[in-house]
Protein backbone atom coordinates (compact mmCIF):
# COMPACT_ATOMS: atom_id res chain seq x y z
CA UNK A 1 0.00 0.00 0.00
CA UNK A 2 0.90 3.41 -0.95
CA UNK A 3 -0.38 6.76 0.62
CA UNK A 4 -2.79 6.97 -2.49
CA UNK A 5 -4.32 4.34 -1.87
CA UNK A 6 -4.11 3.92 2.06
CA UNK A 7 -6.00 7.57 1.35
CA UNK A 8 -8.80 6.27 -0.87
CA UNK A 9 -9.65 3.56 1.44
CA UNK A 10 -9.99 5.91 4.26
CA UNK A 11 -12.01 8.46 2.39
CA UNK A 12 -14.27 5.05 1.02
CA UNK A 13 -14.44 4.19 5.15
CA UNK A 14 -15.34 7.30 6.44
CA UNK A 15 -18.39 8.05 3.80
CA UNK A 16 -20.07 4.48 4.12
CA UNK A 17 -19.54 5.51 7.70
CA UNK A 18 -20.66 9.33 8.00
CA UNK A 19 -22.37 9.90 4.71
CA UNK A 20 -19.99 12.36 3.61
CA UNK A 21 -16.60 12.83 2.45
CA UNK A 22 -13.96 13.84 5.36
CA UNK A 23 -12.33 16.93 6.21
CA UNK A 24 -8.54 17.74 4.97
CA UNK A 25 -7.39 17.45 8.15
CA UNK A 26 -8.88 13.99 8.94
CA UNK A 27 -7.50 12.51 5.74
CA UNK A 28 -3.81 13.69 6.68
CA UNK A 29 -3.84 12.21 10.09
CA UNK A 30 -5.81 9.14 9.30
CA UNK A 31 -3.07 8.43 6.23
CA UNK A 32 -0.11 9.83 7.99
CA UNK A 33 -1.11 6.96 11.08
CA UNK A 34 -2.10 4.57 8.41
CA UNK A 35 1.47 4.64 6.62
CA UNK A 36 2.89 4.38 10.24
CA UNK A 37 1.14 1.41 11.31
CA UNK A 38 2.11 -0.06 7.59
CA UNK A 39 6.06 0.68 8.61
CA UNK A 40 5.21 -1.05 12.00
CA UNK A 41 4.38 -4.21 10.55
CA UNK A 42 6.91 -4.20 7.96
CA UNK A 43 9.60 -4.23 10.80
CA UNK A 44 7.53 -6.87 12.56
CA UNK A 45 7.69 -9.08 9.39
CA UNK A 46 11.58 -8.46 9.10
CA UNK A 47 12.08 -9.60 12.82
Amino acid sequence: MNQESIEAAFKEWWKDSYGRLPAPHAVMTHVAFGEHLLRLLELMREA
